[in-house]
Formats: C-alpha cells, structure tokens, sequence
C-alpha cells in the first residue's frame, strides 16, 4: 500500500479529510509523515505534541499502521443518547453560536493579543502556509520539550481523577485530548483564532476520569494560565467507555 492507496481506502470508508494528513504535518490530524531518516511515524498531532507515535522502516508498513490508528473512529461517528450532543468528529458549535461568543467576549486583549493580525500571521503560521485560510494552514507551537502538551511548566502538570458530575469543554474534533473547565476564556487556553471555527463542544464526566491537569502556556499572543486537561485517551474514545458523554451547549 502507498500514500495514494491510503488515502483511497479513508475517502471510501468515509473518513472525513479533516481528521488526517498524509505525507504533511496537520493540525489536529492523524499525520503519516516521512522522516529524514528514511523511516516513516504515525500519530495524533495536537498543540505541536506527536501522541502515540509509532514509527515504520517501510511506507506501506506505515499505511497500514495509520489504518489500525483512527481504528473504531472510522466512520466518525461515536455513540450518544438520543437528543444529546453531536454525533461525529465533524461539527461542533460555530463560532457564532453564543457559548463560543461568551468565551472570546471574556479576552479583553483580542484574539490576537499584542499583534495585529498580519503580525500575528507572521509569528505563528508556518511560511508557506501564510496564504492559507483557517482550518488548513499549519501553525507554530511552543517547543514541545519546554512546554510539553501546552502546559507551561513540565514539573507543573499533576495527575488528578475528575469527578463525575463535572462539566469541561473543548474545541475541534471529537479525537482532541485537551479539555477544559466549561466557561475558561479563550485567551487562557492559549489557543489560536482557528480553534475557535474548528467546532464547540461539552462534556459531562459520568465516572471518574484519569488526566493530566496544569496550567496553559502562554502562546499565541495570549497569556495562558488557565487549567487544561490532557486526557488518556481521544474524547471520542472516553464516551466509547462510557467514562464521559457530550451534552448540549
């Protein structure tokens, strides 16, 4: 199998584009990328972090593997009571719907902090993506040695259980494994104007749930500081195991 196999294989399973990249590294993505070293790694990649990478010596080795990857998430769909929240790794509420309003009107600096937005676009979007529109551009994150997943302070990040009852939110595809407290500002997430459009979403925990919990990194032109929640396993995959579900905005 090849890249053009692969990618003929995910189309016809009905995998939507968005939640892999073959061959380039994506935000948010299942990625298969060439090495420099001639071998091939697959993994989860968010906020600059390679998540559950997997490394091959040869490139239809490597597409197979990606295939075992997205795995049960096929068809992107999870299971969900009738009535309640979104099915799928697409969707999410827009940027216009309120909840996702109430959390941006709460950045007195702007979306883009210090910079304008051409200055912003110059600091944190890859070159060659800098014409690009939101969703498929490539961004520039923290070095993931100094601020690992995000967090500002690799000796700052603790595990914790959370405990039923508790609601969180997060932005992006049901793969993400970054949640938040429901209601934290934009600007302490230290997310960029993209997550915003990339679809809103709640979550209620209904047993306790193992994460890694700690406060955000400054980047982006924001300050950061807000708790983020750095789970075990992709959002879609905990409300398979029925440790979380979606609720309603």
């Amino acid at each position: 199998m090849d890249y053009n196999e692969l990618g003929m294989i995910l189309r016809g399973l009905g995998v939507p584009e968005t939640i892999y990249s073959i061959g380039r590294l994506a935000d948010d993505r299942y990625c298969l990328v060439p090495e420099e070293d001639g071998t091939f790694e697959v993994f989860w990649y968010e906020r600059g972090g390679r998540n559950d990478r997997c490394a091959y010596t040869r490139q239809d080795a490597a597409c197979w593997g990606m295939l075992g990857m997205i795995g049960g998430g096929l068809d992107g769909s999870q299971p969900l009571a009738p009535g309640r929240g979104t099915a799928g790794a697409l969707g999410g509420a827009p940027i216009t719907h309120r909840a996702v309003q109430s959390l941006l009107h709460d950045d007195a600096g702007g979306v883009f902090g210090e910079f304008t937005e051409e200055a912003w676009i110059q600091r944190f979007v890859v070159a060659d993506d800098r014409t690009l529109p939101m969703g498929e551009r490539r961004l520039i994150w923290p070095d993931p040695k100094q601020y690992p997943d995000g967090f500002a302070d690799p000796a700052g990040r603790a595990p914790i259980r959370l405990e039923p009852g508790r609601i969180l939110d997060s932005f992006g595809s049901t793969y993400t494994r970054l949640l938040y407290d429901i209601g934290t500002p934009f600007v302490e997430r230290s997310l960029p104007l993209d997550y915003a459009h990339s679809g809103y979403r709640r979550w209620r925990v209904i047993r306790e749930t193992p994460v890694w919990s700690g406060p955000v990194a400054p980047w982006f032109g924001q300050p950061g500081r807000g708790t983020q929640y750095f789970t075990l396993l992709p959002a879609v995959d905990l409300v398979g195991s029925k440790f979380i579900e979606e609720i309603a905005q």
